[in-house]
């Protein structure tokens, strides 16, 4: 059985193109970051897409606001959502 290891450069890479193909499919996969901004989005956000040394990625939205990032608008309505169903 052949194992792959992937680097953290190609695992972010991965993300940054899955950021700029918006694919709605690893939404909740992964967050991504502009320092440019001081915003976090998912995956298929339909913002503009910061350059790509401006950009963190994290696993999920806590770790992006402990790191300053606050949340788009799309992320945070949808949180809202989720914290009145489960409210």
């Amino acid at each position: 059985m052949r194992t792959q290891v992937l680097s953290l450069e190609s695992v972010a890479e991965r993300r940054w193109q899955i950021v700029n193909t918006k694919n709605p499919a690893f939404d909740g996969a992964f967050f991504f970051g502009g320092s440019s901004t001081g915003i976090y989005c998912k995956p298929s956000c339909g913002s503009r897409r910061p350059k790509r040394e401006n950009v963190s990625f994290f696993l999920t939205c806590e770790p992006a606001e402990n790191a300053g990032f606050r949340s788009c608008r799309r992320v945070s309505s949808k949180r809202a959502k989720l914290d009145k169903r489960h409210g």
